[in-house]
């Protein structure tokens, strides 16, 4: 089976550069690790410990990060390497401050990862929740460098459970640790044979309780919210902003604006949005340069990036996008702020999202109908909205401490 991966990977590759011409992200994948392979770095100094961690892209990313800076805390010394899969990732972080060195992760091909580990000789590896090399874990088992999976999630239906999967089961058992979610992963994990997994949450908690900690405004938005209540939409899709422009078109509500933040933030996308609202919605690089235009405007376009996690603080209910489709957004940013979240209907995948919905904090919604109910229930009926923000509240209260209980294990590895 390991030599099937192996064939299979560089055909993967292959079909990457293949279509990289006329695919933009495929083009900026090769050029990347093209342009890596092409770079000198500096040595690092071999009393030097390199903890590094990688994450698939910016969602993994957030939770790193919680890790990284309580590592960086305890062991200031230590070289933090981190990698990413995808090119969105990595060129948004590759500056980031707190971090020694940001990489594209090596092409999962014997050779460039042996290349890698050479130059970088790591003391472990904190793979973050499922971009599973397998390549790249047999070469570490060899080095007998540790490496771990954090934040993990698994489900009875992944193919690591198939009676086609036991080689890639057999993967999972070469871990020197697996930090999971939840109970129900871990019982699974156990069940197939896995036994060196510790349950810990998840540590993207840790870091929306973080950001929310956080004493900061944006430049402009006090000026369009006003003394009004706020939608926030964070990362929707066309679904979520059909809904919204319905809803503001049939409820005349004076005293409720919408800060709508897509997940596409294409130009076309963004003038899509613009001809479904019309004459009632600014951009938010328009508010900037004249914040008194958005005093009158009831929907608030954010057409920049970076921004999203920030926004929930103005917010009285959130949705969130991403659940009638692919899988659904990150809920836990609203969540930390108190405020009840509404959502599609595929988020079966997602612990919080069911946590949510259990407790009556999250709602999920199949139509306009139960998303227009949902909707002015909340803003109607102040005990509803109360005991739904409550529950956000206490579900984010409850559930931090996942950094810590894995850098004491961690540390007690060292």
């Amino acid at each position: 089976m390991y030599f099937l991966y192996k064939i299979s990977i560089r055909i993967y590759y292959f079909l990457i550069r293949l279509i990289a011409p006329i695919h933009p992200r495929a083009e900026e994948w090769v050029k990347g690790r093209n342009d890596q392979q092409k770079e000198s770095f500096q040595k690092i100094p071999a009393d030097q410990s390199v903890i590094w961690f990688h994450a698939s892209s910016l969602g993994e990313f957030e939770q790193a990060l919680p890790i990284i800076k309580e590592w960086k805390t305890k062991k200031p010394d230590d070289f933090i390497l981190l990698t990413f899969y995808s090119p969105s990732g990595y060129k948004q972080i590759k500056n980031y401050s707190g971090i020694d060195r940001v990489m594209y992760l090596p092409r999962d091909i014997t050779n460039e990862v042996r290349i890698f580990l050479d130059q970088f000789n790591p003391d472990r590896l904190l793979l973050i929740k499922y971009d599973i090399w397998p390549v790249l874990l047999k070469e570490l088992a060899n080095r007998k460098i540790p490496f771990y999976l954090v934040s993990a999630v698994f489900r009875p239906n992944q193919l690591f459970f198939k009676w086609y999967g036991h080689w890639y089961l057999s993967i999972l058992k070469r871990f020197t640790g697996i930090f999971v979610q939840d109970q129900a992963s871990a019982q699974l994990l156990k069940k197939n044979g896995v036994n060196q997994v510790m349950i810990t949450g998840d540590t993207r908690i840790d870091r929306v309780a973080d950001l929310a900690s956080e004493n900061y405004t944006i430049e402009g938005i006090d000026s369009f919210v006003g003394d009004n209540r706020i939608i926030r939409a964070g990362s929707s899709w066309q679904k979520e902003e059909n809904f919204l422009n319905r809803f503001f078109s049939e409820n005349k509500l004076p005293d409720v604006k919408l800060i709508l933040a897509p997940h596409d933030v294409s130009s076309k996308h963004l003038t899509t949005i613009q001809k479904q609202f019309g004459s009632s919605l600014i951009f938010y690089s328009q508010l900037l340069t004249n914040p008194a235009t958005g005093l009158n405007k009831k929907v608030l376009l954010i057409d920049r990036i970076g921004l999203l996690s920030k926004l929930y603080r103005y917010g009285q209910i959130a949705v969130i996008g991403g659940a009638f489709g692919a899988g659904l957004h990150n809920i836990l940013e609203p969540a930390v702020f108190g405020i009840p979240i509404i959502f599609g209907p595929r988020f079966q995948k997602y612990i919080e999202a069911v946590e949510l919905v259990r407790c009556k904090a999250g709602f999920s919604v199949k139509s306009y109908e139960e998303f227009q109910s949902i909707l002015r229930l909340l803003l109607e009926d102040k005990n509803t909205l109360f005991n739904a923000g409550k529950g956000c509240r206490l579900y984010v209260d409850n559930s931090k401490g996942a950094t810590s209980l894995i850098i004491r294990r961690l540390l007690e590895k060292t």
